[in-house]
């Protein structure tokens, strides 16, 4: 099997329902071997927070409109040059101070904006280690080659 992949260190920021923005890091990380899927791993303070693997084609269709159900979604953000990717909530995430104090705060979900060129970026090198189209052929090859072991 191969083991080829393409991954992306970014960081993003998270709304909170007050208004505030915070940083949050996420990476985005993509196999060969999962043709189909992008792994996101969200951390805040060296911590992780949220880890979802979803399906390459909402991170191509987000990025021009509304697209996902359920826990994961992907949508044009706010301001030019922004994708929104809705992922299910985690544990919690200390993002506010009141006080002086930090607050733990949930969220959920979670919705870190990401730059959209970063994203474009990301994606040509996933398309370009498996075209669209030639996903399921790439698994196809894997079985194979592993009947023929």
């Amino acid at each position: 099997m191969s083991n080829a992949s393409v991954s992306m260190q970014t960081r993003a920021h998270v709304v909170t329902d007050t208004g505030h923005r915070f940083p949050v890091d996420m990476r985005l990380h993509y196999t060969q071997d999962d043709p189909h899927g992008v792994r996101a791993e969200v951390t805040f303070s060296n911590e992780a927070y949220c880890e979802v693997v979803f399906a390459r084609e909402l991170l191509t269709h987000g990025i021009a409109h509304h697209v996902g159900h359920g826990d994961v979604g992907v949508r044009p953000g706010s301001h030019r040059n922004e994708t929104r990717i809705r992922l299910p909530g985690g544990e919690r995430l200390d993002g506010e101070r009141r006080g002086g104090e930090r607050q733990d705060r949930r969220i959920e979900p979670l919705t870190p904006v990401v730059d959209t060129h970063s994203l474009i970026e990301f994606l040509g090198r996933t398309y370009r280690l498996v075209p669209p189209g030639l996903e399921t052929m790439e698994i196809g090859l894997d079985a194979g080659a592993l009947a023929d072991m």
